[in-house]
């Protein structure tokens, strides 16, 4: 399944390594990111919070899982999330991450389209052959239908995903900086 997300530019995976150790980064680190969950109700008054930090979700000595904060009028939609650890190598600070656009929220909202995408053009076809008349012009609406609600949503997180990784780089090398 991991493959055929990377085919589809929804998964990445990256590494990078930086000049610093490990505990000071942690901490630098920690101070950018909010101690609260990422999971599907921790999103849902997001925007309300008066918290000043990028960044939330946890940071340990071994890594991190993390997403960018959704805030009022921001047009970047920050599905993405990254998980990643740390791993010390002489002077050199290695960050091994995986940042995924298809979460769990995404999940929920395809599978629910899905569900009802089918029980609709079910319904109508099933009901319009027992009056020996289907109702062939719904069929384009529902096809145009599930394409916006099943294509925008990808390549939003295709974005998504390549913006918060641009996002991370940038972010871990001005950790770097004092």
């Amino acid at each position: 399944m991991k493959e055929f997300l990377k085919k589809l530019k929804i998964l990445e995976h990256f590494s990078t390594e930086i000049e610093i150790e490990q505990a000071e980064f942690v901490s630098r680190l920690q101070n950018i990111v909010d101690n609260v969950g990422t999971g599907l109700f921790a999103n849902a008054f997001e925007a309300f919070s008066a918290n000043n930090k990028i960044y939330k979700g946890f940071v340990d000595f071994e890594g991190f899982k993390m997403k960018r904060r959704k805030t009022f009028f921001d047009s970047n939609m920050s599905l993405a999330k990254a998980e990643g650890t740390f791993s010390q190598n002489g002077k050199i600070l290695v960050i091994e991450a995986e940042i995924s656009g298809f979460t769990l929220d995404i999940k929920i909202m395809y599978t629910v389209v899905l569900v009802f995408l089918i029980a609709i053009s079910t319904f109508l076809f099933v009901k319009g052959g027992k009056t020996h008349n289907p109702p062939i012009s719904i069929l384009p609406i529902l096809i145009f239908q599930g394409i916006i609600f099943l294509v925008v949503p990808y390549f939003l997180m295709r974005k998504s995903v390549s913006r918060m990784k641009y996002e991370l780089e940038r972010e871990f090398f001005y950790l770097t900086k004092n």
